[in-house]
């Protein structure tokens, strides 16, 4: 019998990982055209989205927004915030309190061609999960993502930590 190295074991096991996430959310699979298929995913627990009126907070948990004392973000709706206004900031910083669960509405980038992000974002090493990218009208959106467009021109440009 051969020895199978760890690294096969490792390539193995987080191959297995992807495929189990892959699967997960899906709800079903629907032939409508000949090779056409349509994938329907769970979606957010409400309907609209983060930026709709009353959907974001009208301040932060705290801070002015300087590098000293960066607005502090603990609740989604704290976070649609920034994404309500995100060209709003320039230079301004902000900092991560808590996990976020994104779950409850579809998701609008921070920050998108237009209305880029210049600000300095800080997650302070905690989670963002459950993003629903886009809007419940239309799902698929360009600069998808939790940030959209960040401005990296010159001595402005915005900034995402830790990576």
């Amino acid at each position: 019998m051969e020895k199978i190295s760890k690294k096969s074991i490792v390539m193995i096991f987080l191959l297995s990982i992807f495929v189990a996430f892959s699967a997960v959310g899906l709800y079903f699979v629907n032939r409508t055209e000949p090779n056409q298929t349509t994938i329907a995913v769970d979606g957010p627990t409400n309907s609209g989205n983060w930026t709709d009126s009353g959907n974001y907070a009208s301040t932060f948990a705290g801070g002015d927004g300087s590098e000293g004392d960066p607005y502090l973000i603990s609740t989604p709706k704290q976070l649609a915030l920034l994404s309500k206004n995100a060209s709003s900031y320039k230079g301004r910083y902000f900092l991560q309190t808590a996990d976020l669960n994104m779950s409850a509405y579809y998701w609008t980038p921070i920050g998108t061609e237009s209305t880029q992000f210049y600000g300095h974002y800080d997650g302070g090493g905690f989670e963002i999960s459950g993003i629903y990218v886009g809007t419940e009208a239309s799902p698929q959106v360009n600069y998808a993502g939790l940030f959209g467009c960040l401005h990296a021109k010159g001595g402005g440009g915005g900034a995402v930590e830790p990576l």
